[in-house]
């Protein structure tokens, strides 16, 4: 369950995320977020670490420096779909409810 970010403390700077695909659970510095295709995070100068989980995916992770005053630090992530090949069908002969 997503829970607000910790209110910063000091220097602050922005961290823009943007999902590509579709959406996943963003956390940033372990703090989910909830899930979304974009968030804007306020955090503390500094080094952070993104997030982006998917079910059933390894999450992806991107480390990032927010400088104060500056530009926004951007983080994308690009989710790319799953392409699922069907089972070859069972040979006739493994099916005898089938009339040759």
């Amino acid at each position: 369950m997503p829970v607000p970010l910790p209110v910063p403390q000091g220097p602050v700077g922005n961290i823009v995320v943007q999902v590509i695909g579709g959406s996943c659970d963003i956390a940033v510095d372990g703090t989910s977020v909830g899930v979304r295709s974009e968030y804007v995070a306020k955090v503390n100068v500094g080094d952070h670490t993104v997030t982006c989980t998917v079910p059933g995916a390894t999450p992806l992770r991107d480390e990032v420096t927010v400088r104060e005053r500056g530009r926004p630090s951007l983080v994308t992530f690009t989710l790319k779909k799953l392409v699922r090949t069907p089972p070859e069908p069972a040979p006739k002969s493994q099916m005898p409810w089938l009339k040759r």
